[in-house]
């Protein structure tokens, strides 16, 4: 946490920017003059030295010029910690126990927030739980007692869903690697990309489709009439790879995002609704070609 002698320029929004290694770095105003400063990277990659790379930012942003360290009980206030970011847990209930938050897996497997998901799930298990409670008449709380906190979660509320099919990105980005990432993003149209990093409901239909091709060759275009192909720092050859991986990607998002969304009601039916989501997942490795320990899950 950063004091800073003077407002900062957005108090109101979240300031991100990305890092080596898939990660990021991120500025969450509390204030206009409070401002979290953190960033990650993906841990499947070669380490980031994290107080180095994160010193190197601060210095060179004006608007922390004398800014001070906050200080929590007469120490600095620096804490971190690791936080996993994968789909959402198949199941948050177990017999008198309700996961919320990043524990639950409900941190955006691409952007890293993490507030909403907390708060969703936060409201489900006291809402859940309260009411699990109250109907106990043998004393004992089971799983099946909780089960409506998971399919609130999943189906009725839906942001586990649609954060459970951002996750396919993180795979495929893992395997594209950073430089072709940043090709793929710079020939990608906003659209797109803005869909990759929210929370929202997106289906990929032929309009989609038509859009997506005619905003990459636009993209692209632009770049070769530039000159400027060679910033991609990377071949054309693997980019158009990594754009293929995208479009077969986004496609497996919105089956996954469709047996996400018929999440079962009851724990009787989660083991054949698993079998399917595994299939699933089994497909998309093949299409990447990611195999063996190399798998997610």
């Amino acid at each position: 946490m950063l004091l800073t002698p003077d407002d900062v320029p957005y108090d109101n929004a979240l300031v991100g920017k990305p890092l080596e290694e898939m990660g990021y770095v991120w500025y969450f105003p509390r204030t206009s003059t409070e401002i979290n400063v953190g960033l990650g990277f993906q841990m499947n990659k070669e380490p980031v030295p994290l107080v180095d790379r994160l010193r190197e930012d601060v210095s060179g942003r004006p608007e922390f010029d004398g800014a001070e360290l906050a200080e929590i009980n007469g120490e600095a206030d620096k804490l971190g910690a690791a936080l996993g970011l994968r789909r959402p847990l198949d199941s948050m209930v177990a017999p008198g126990y309700v996961t919320v938050g990043c524990n639950a897996g409900t941190t955006h497997p691409v952007s890293g927030k993490g507030i909403r998901g907390a708060a969703v799930t936060g409201y489900s298990a006291g809402k859940y739980g309260a009411k699990a409670v109250h109907g106990d008449e043998d004393g004992f709380i089971s799983e099946a007692d909780l089960w409506d906190h998971n399919y609130f979660v999943y189906a009725e509320h839906g942001l586990g869903t649609r954060i459970a099919s951002k996750d396919p990105y993180n795979i495929a980005a893992s395997e594209a690697g950073m430089a072709n990432v940043r090709a793929a993003v710079a020939l990608l149209p906003e659209a797109e990309i803005t869909d990759v990093v929210s929370s929202e409901e997106d289906s990929f239909g032929v309009r989609n489709v038509a859009n997506l091709a005619s905003g990459v060759v636009k993209n692209a275009w632009s770049l070769f009439r530039d000159d400027r192909f060679d910033e991609l720092d990377t071949s054309k050859r693997e980019v158009l790879e990594t754009l293929a991986d995208f479009i077969a990607t986004r496609r497996y998002a919105d089956q996954l995002e469709h047996q996400y969304a018929n999440y079962p009601d009851d724990r009787d039916e989660f083991f054949r609704w698993r079998d399917e989501r595994d299939a699933l997942d089994a497909q998309l490795n093949d299409r990447l070609g990611v195999s063996g320990a190399e798998t997610k899950y």
